[in-house]
């Protein structure tokens, strides 16, 4: 597996570089991990239908005004005690929803910055433009292993797991691997 270590003095962190497809599985838990982390996972999850949502549009003054009146407002004095009660309420939704909309964004933003720091040189050249969800529907098609593939590796890792330690190695260390 590539990984790169990188120790402070509190944290010990490895980070997994997507290069092959012996990679894949513990690097997209960690993309997984990250995205339901930010609440974003439904937005960049290759296998779902969810759309990231649009920004919100701003409120204006002839919000708070009934439609089919001639009324045309400029000011907020202009408005009636109640279009002024709605129009606030209507700001406070807004600014909800434009609080929400940037978590999502950056939540996003944040996904595929991570993707694009994870995966190896030279499967780069496979995500030139393209948004978090394209990227891990790309990186799957090329390096998710397959169902044959991941049979024949669990084969593999149960074989050396039977035949235990040996004279040379370390337990800790075949216990882990």
């Amino acid at each position: 597996m590539a990984s790169i270590q990188s120790t402070t003095a509190l944290v010990s962190k490895t980070l997994v570089i997507l290069e092959t497809s012996s990679d894949w599985n513990n690097w997209f838990k960690i993309i997984q991990a990250k995205a339901n982390t930010l609440q974003v996972w439904q937005y960049v999850n290759s296998d779902a239908t969810n759309i990231a949502p649009q920004e919100p549009e701003p409120i204006s003054l002839d919000m708070a005004i009934e439609t089919g009146t001639d009324q045309k407002v400029t000011r907020f004095t202009q408005l009636t005690g109640l279009q002024q009660s709605t129009y606030r309420f209507l700001k406070e939704e807004y600014k909800e929803d434009m609080a929400n909309y940037r978590r999502i964004a950056t939540g996003i933003a944040e996904i595929f910055n991570h993707i694009m720091d994870t995966i190896s040189q030279s499967n780069f050249t496979l995500l030139m433009d393209t948004s978090p969800k394209a990227a891990l529907i790309t990186l799957r098609l090329h390096l998710a292993p397959s169902t044959l593939a991941q049979e024949h590796l669990v084969a593999q890792q149960y074989t050396k797991a039977k035949q235990g330690p040996g004279k040379a190695n370390n337990i800790d260390k075949w216990m882990y691997t």
